[in-house]
C-alpha cells in the first residue's frame, strides 16, 4: 500500500494512507496543485546547501504529496529525513532531478553513508562535502562518480538525458524555465557560501520548492524520453535511464559488435590513436574532377600530413560557378546569400539528400575504425537494414537510427571504442569531395544553378525541361557511389545564408533554420519568437508585419532571455538583476548592461603587443612606460556592454510585470524587417 507523509516542517511527519486527504494526527499537509497521474514511483527532488544549512524539497508526481526537510543550526530534521529515505528505498522509487547525478545524489549518498556510520549529520559537514563536490575541477569530475549498481535510490537525471552536460548544449534550469514560459524565473536568492539568517532560510526553502516545481514541469515534457529509455532498458536488459541519445547509440552498437571486439582482455576500450595521418591514403582513388577549383582542394588535402584533426579546414574554400564552397570537419557548406528562390512555370527547385550519408559511406566503401576491422561495417549495415523494417516513430526505428550513426559520430571521441581519427577523416573528407563531384556533374546542365550544398545534400534550381536530365545525373552518381538520394521539391526558399533560411515544400510543409526558426530545441535561445513568427507570416502569407506584431496576444513571444557569469553584473538602469533574467523592450525602463571585470589589475596600464607577459608582470604597471604599455595609455577597467543598444528594457522575471502599454513594438518590427530584408531579392 502506498503512503503519504504529513508535512514534516509544518506537520508531524507521520505516514498514513495515501487515499486520505489529511493527516489523521494533525492537519492537512500542503500540496502542489498539479496531479496528472504519473508513475507512482517517480519523485522529483532538489537540494540547496549553504554553511550550516541544508534543505531538500521532494515531490511525489502521482499523488501530489511534497516533503520538505531542513538540517540547519535552527532546525534538525535528520532523523525524520532518514526515516523517509528508509521508507522510499523499500518502495523501489526513482528520484528525478536536474543535474542530480552530478551533484544532488552524490551529496545524498554521502549523507546516507554518514548517518549509517555515526547516527547523526552535522549541517556544516554537509556544506563542506557540498562545496567539495562543486569545487571539483572539471577534469576530475569522474572521481566523484558512484556506480549505478551502488545507488541507494534509483536516479533519473533530466540534465543528462537531454545531453545538457555537453558543452555545446549546456543549459541551466533557468533557461528551461524561460523556454517553458514559466510565470516566474527565479535565481538563487543568496550568493553561494552566504551564512544565512533564520528568516532567510525560509526564503531558501521557497526557492528550493520553486525549482522542484519547474523540474516537475520539465519532467512532464521529458516523459517520452524517459519511457523510451525504460523500453530500451527492458529490451537490452541494461539501464539506459541516464544515457543521452549519443551514448544510447554507442551502447547499442557495442552490444551488436560484442564485448570482445570492443574491449581487450584487461577491459580497456580498443582504439586506434594516430601519431599522424597522411591524407593521400585517405582520399578514395575514384574521386576525380574536371573543375580546377575542386581539383585544387583535392590536391591540397592530398598533400597534407596531419597530427590532429583540428585546424585542417581553416579557411579551406573555393568558388565554383559563383558559389563559395566552405570545407570543414563538420561537413561542406555553400549557399547563395540573401535571396529568394521560387519554383514557377519555368524553373523548379530540387533538394536531394543522401540517405544516412556518413554511415552509408562507410558501409559501401568497406571502411571502419582499424581496430574493429571488417566486423564493423556489416554490423552498421545490419543496423541500417533493421531500422528500415520499422516505421518512423517506433522504438526500434529510433534506437537503430541512434546506433547506426554512433560509429562515425564517435570515431573522433577518445572515450569510446570507435576512436580512430583516420576513420573520421576518411568519412568527412570523401563525403565532402563526393558532394563536389555531384555538384560538378549537375553543373554540366547549362541552366542549372546550385542553391545550397550542406553536409549531406544539394539544393539546385533548373528549368522544367532540364529536370529529367538532372535526375539522370544524380541517379548516375548513385550508381557511381552506391549511395541513395532522396528528392524533395521546394516551392520557395528564403535564404539569408547556409544556416538561416525558410524552405517551403511543394506540399506546404515548412522547414525553418537558425534565426527563422521559432520551434527551437530546449538548449537553443528562444528569445523574441514573435520576430521569426512575423517574418514567416509576412513572407509566406503576405501578412502586414506591424499588424501581425501588434495583434499578437501572447506576452511570452516578446520575451528575451540573457545570462551572465558569477563574475559579471547585469543591470537595468541602476537596478541589479539576477544573473539569469527575462526582459522585454519597452517604452519605459532603462538600458540593460553587462559589467565584466577587467582583464588585468584594475587601474594598471595595459601592455602593448610587443611586450612579453614576463616583462609586463615584472614591471611597475601603475606608472606608464611607452616601451611596455600601450601608446594611448589605456588602463584595465571594468568592461561594460549594452545588450540592446539604443533601446530601453523592462525586467520581467515575473510575467505579472508585463505591461502591454509599455511594450515597444518598434523594436520587434525593426528586428523582423532585418530578417525579411536578409532574404528578399
Amino acid at each position: 500500500m502506498r503512503a503519504r507523509q504529513c508535512d514534516p516542517v509544518n506537520g508531524c511527519g507521520m505516514l498514513y494512507n495515501h487515499s486520505d486527504l489529511q493527516c489523521p494526527a494533525c492537519s492537512t499537509r500542503e500540496e502542489f496543485s498539479i496531479d496528472m497521474g504519473y508513475d507512482p514511483a517517480h519523485y522529483i527532488y532538489d537540494i540547496e546547501c549553504y554553511p550550516w544549512v541544508f534543505t531538500i524539497c521532494i515531490y511525489h508526481c502521482a499523488d501530489k504529496t511534497h516533503y520538505e526537510y531542513e538540517i540547519s543550526y535552527r532546525k534538525n530534521q535528520t532523523a525524520a529525513f532518514m526515516n523517509f529515505l528508509t521508507y522510499v528505498m523499500k518502495q523501489n522509487v526513482v528520484f528525478i532531478g536536474f543535474n542530480n547525478v552530478g551533484y544532488d545524489y552524490l551529496l545524498l549518498h554521502w549523507m546516507i553513508d554518514r548517518y549509517k556510520r555515526f547516527g547523526k549529520i552535522e549541517p556544516n559537514d554537509i556544506y563542506i562535502e557540498s562545496d567539495r563536490l562543486i569545487s571539483t575541477p572539471w577534469k576530475n569530475r569522474f572521481d566523484n562518480n558512484i556506480w549505478e549498481s551502488d545507488y541507494y535510490i534509483k536516479q533519473i537525471d533530466l540534465f543528462k538525458i537531454h545531453h545538457f552536460d555537453n558543452s555545446q548544449k549546456s543549459t541551466s534550469l533557468k533557461q528551461i524555465e524561460f523556454a517553458m514560459r514559466s510565470h516566474d524565473i527565479q535565481d538563487l536568492p543568496f550568493k553561494p557560501g552566504t551564512l544565512l539568517k533564520k528568516n532567510e532560510i525560509d526564503k531558501l526553502i521557497q526557492y528550493n520548492k520553486f525549482d522542484v516545481i519547474n523540474t516537475f514541469k520539465f519532467y512532464i515534457e521529458s516523459i517520452p524520453m524517459i519511457e523510451f529509455r525504460e523500453e530500451l532498458s527492458k529490451k537490452y536488459d541494461k539501464s539506459f535511464m541516464n544515457f543521452n541519445d549519443t551514448k544510447i547509440g554507442v551502447d547499442i552498437t557495442m552490444h551488436h559488435l560484442g564485448h570482445d571486439l570492443c574491449f581487450d582482455k584487461f577491459g580497456n576500450k580498443r582504439q586506434t590513436p594516430r601519431d599522424f595521418i597522411a591524407l593521400k591514403h585517405v582520399i578514395f582513388p575514384y574521386i576525380k574532377f574536371n573543375n580546377p577549383e575542386f581539383n585544387r582542394i583535392k590536391d591540397y588535402l592530398s598533400s597534407q600530413v596531419i597530427k590532429e584533426t583540428k585546424g585542417l579546414f581553416e579557411e579551406l574554400e573555393c568558388t565554383v560557378d559563383g558559389l563559395r564552397y566552405v570545407f570543414g570537419l563538420g561537413g561542406l557548406h555553400a549557399s547563395i546569400p540573401g535571396a529568394t528562390v521560387h519554383s514557377n512555370h519555368e524553373y523548379i527547385v530540387i533538394d536531394i539528400d543522401v540517405t544516412s550519408y556518413y554511415p552509408s559511406l562507410g558501409i559501401v566503401n568497406r571502411i571502419s575504425p582499424e581496430h574493429l576491422g571488417e566486423s564493423f561495417y556489416p554490423v552498421v549495415e545490419k543496423l541500417k537494414n533493421e531500422r528500415l523494417k520499422y516505421k518512423k516513430g517506433t522504438l526500434e526505428n529510433a534506437a537503430y537510427k541512434l546506433a547506426m550513426n554512433s560509429g562515425f559520430g564517435n570515431s573522433n571521441n577518445k572515450y569510446t571504442c570507435f576512436y580512430d581519427p583516420q576513420y573520421t577523416m576518411t568519412i568527412t573528407i570523401n563525403g565532402q569531395l563526393l558532394l563536389c563531384v555531384l555538384a560538378e556533374w549537375l553543373l554540366t546542365i547549362p541552366d542549372l544553378k546550385i542553391i545550397q550544398c550542406n553536409t549531406d545534400g544539394i539544393t539546385y534550381r533548373c528549368k522544367h525541361a532540364s529536370l529529367e536530365r538532372s535526375r539522370e545525373i544524380y541517379h548516375q552518381w548513385e550508381k557511381f557511389t552506391l549511395l541513395d538520394l532522396e528528392e524533395a521539391i521546394y516551392s520557395t526558399m528564403y535564404i539569408r545564408d547556409v544556416n538561416n533560411y525558410i524552405a517551403v515544400y511543394k506540399d506546404g510543409k515548412v522547414k525553418r533554420k537558425g534565426a527563422y526558426d521559432y520551434e527551437k530545441e530546449w538548449h537553443q535561445n528562444q528569445s523574441s519568437l514573435i520576430v521569426a513568427k512575423a517574418t514567416e507570416a509576412n513572407l509566406l502569407h503576405f501578412k502586414d508585419v506591424r499588424e501581425f506584431i501588434t495583434g499578437c496576444s501572447d506576452p511570452y513571444d516578446f520575451m528575451i532571455f540573457t545570462k551572465t557569469t558569477n563574475a559579471e553584473v547585469l543591470t537595468v538602469g541602476k537596478t541589479v538583476l539576477q544573473r539569469r533574467s527575462r526582459y522585454y523592450v519597452g517604452n519605459r525602463g532603462g538600458e540593460i548592461k553587462v559589467t565584466r571585470p577587467p582583464t588585468g589589475v584594475l587601474g594598471e596600464y595595459k601592455k602593448n603587443n610587443n611586450t612579453s607577459k614576463e616583462i609586463y608582470n615584472a614591471a611597475d604597471n601603475t606608472i606608464h612606460n611607452p616601451k611596455i604599455h600601450t601608446k594611448n595609455e589605456s588602463v584595465h577597467d571594468y568592461r561594460i556592454s549594452n545588450l540592446e543598444a539604443g533601446w530601453k528594457v523592462t525586467e520581467c522575471n515575473n510575467i505579472s510585470n508585463f505591461n502591454w502599454d509599455n511594450l515597444n513594438y518598434e523594436y520587434y518590427i525593426n528586428e523582423t524587417m532585418k530578417l525579411i530584408n536578409g532574404v528578399t531579392e
